[in-house]
């Protein structure tokens, strides 16, 4: 099958994973930094979602999309991170007793 004629994809921003004001936070900081999105852009991308960001990928695109989201995933919210963010909280607290 010819490039022209192959499956095409799009990546899908679904909002944000929490509706908690500091995940939303981080995640517009996040996406300001990355994408250099305004603050009123990224409010209206998390109203509309789901919304298609990027239309017409070869699978290969559409893969190294998934490939980086997936391992920025995994990086983030591994176990060890969570925990070392309990012992740090537990810390935190203990200290202020």
């Amino acid at each position: 099958m010819r490039e022209d004629q192959a499956k095409r994809y799009k990546v899908i921003f679904l909002g944000p994973a929490q509706n908690d004001t500091d995940h939303v936070n981080k995640l517009t900081e996040s996406l300001k930094d990355r994408f250099k999105l305004s603050t009123d852009a990224i409010t209206k991308l998390m109203k509309s979602a789901p919304v298609s960001v990027k239309k017409e990928l070869s699978l290969s695109e559409a893969e190294r999309y998934k490939e980086f989201n997936t391992n920025r995933i995994k990086s983030k919210y591994n176990w060890d991170n969570i925990l070392g963010k309990y012992q740090d909280l537990f810390e935190e607290l203990n200290i202020k007793k």
